[in-house]
């Protein structure tokens, strides 16, 4: 086990995908302290090394559910607003 995010307040509902010889970290983060939830992301080694330590935020809004996927080629980060 290992802290993919150290920020300030909640991060959860992580998704995780293996592509190559990388992990992509998508999750919740309420680092903002807002009502809102944005969606954050990071790059992961196979031996555990976080590249992207802060996450990269991908969408700041209402967001509820959050899914993602690999086609060989394409990401797809799928997430529901709050409507």
């Amino acid at each position: 086990n290992f802290p993919i995010s150290e920020a300030f307040q909640d991060q959860n509902y992580p998704v995780v995908i293996h592509v190559q010889d990388q992990y992509y970290v998508f999750w919740h983060d309420m680092r903002y302290y807002s009502p809102d939830r944005s969606i954050f992301g990071s790059r992961v080694t196979v031996t555990g090394v976080v590249l992207d330590t802060l996450g990269r935020e991908l969408m700041r809004d209402r967001t509820e559910w959050l899914d993602a996927a690999f086609d060989g080629a394409n990401f797809l980060v799928a997430f529901q607003d709050s409507c």
